[in-house]
């Protein structure tokens, strides 16, 4: 799937970051589902979303990605927490994906809570 497919997609949770981790925008589907607002998230760093355990881990992923190209998530379904606004968090399966949005890098994801059972 690609950047603008990803981005379009309305039937499940979207984030969208640029290449500094800065939330750019979140779908509806997304707000729903995890309880986070706009007002709460864009323009606010997406380490906000993350739990603090793996905050680190995130920082130097995204910062090797940056100067590597490595990409050892990318474009694959990962199990990952995130962090809910009550500080609760919730195990949902990331997928994401890397474009360009007027010449700058950017990340899209889906992040669909994992199913219980």
């Amino acid at each position: 799937m690609t950047f603008k497919e990803l981005r379009a997609r309305q039937d499940v949770p979207v984030i969208v970051v640029d290449g500094e981790g800065m939330v750019l925008e979140i779908n509806e589907a997304f707000s729903e589902t995890y309880g986070w607002s706009v007002s709460d998230l864009v323009g606010k760093m997406l380490s906000r979303i993350i739990p603090s355990q793996l905050r680190d881990a995130h920082h130097m992923g995204f910062a090797r990605h940056q100067m590597t190209g490595a990409r050892t998530v990318l474009g694959m379904a990962v199990d990952l927490s995130i962090l809910l606004p009550d500080g609760c968090e919730v195990v949902a399966i990331h997928y994401i994906v890397d474009g360009e949005e007027d010449g700058h890098k950017c990340y899209a994801a889906t992040i669909v809570p994992r199913a219980e059972g």
